[in-house]
């Protein structure tokens, strides 16, 4: 087999606003509401994805503001 190289897919990096992982959660629970074990797979990418959020929006808060002077 040639050098085929894979990286890992995370849901959680492309939900980047809380709209997005309601809109998430909503699909995943029509679609596979009644799986559980799908359900617990989907609340985890939740979580990820609104640390992730968080962390962004700490680290904009974080930078310094341009001055008006």
């Amino acid at each position: 087999m040639t050098g085929l190289k894979l990286t890992p897919y995370d849901s959680a990096d492309y939900l980047d606003s809380e709209a997005a992982v309601a809109a998430y959660l909503d699909t995943a629970k029509i679609e596979g509401g009644d799986d559980p074990a799908y359900m617990a797979h989907v609340q985890g990418v939740a979580v990820r994805a609104r640390a992730k959020i968080a962390a962004i929006s700490t680290a904009n808060e974080a930078e310094p503001k341009p001055s008006n002077d």
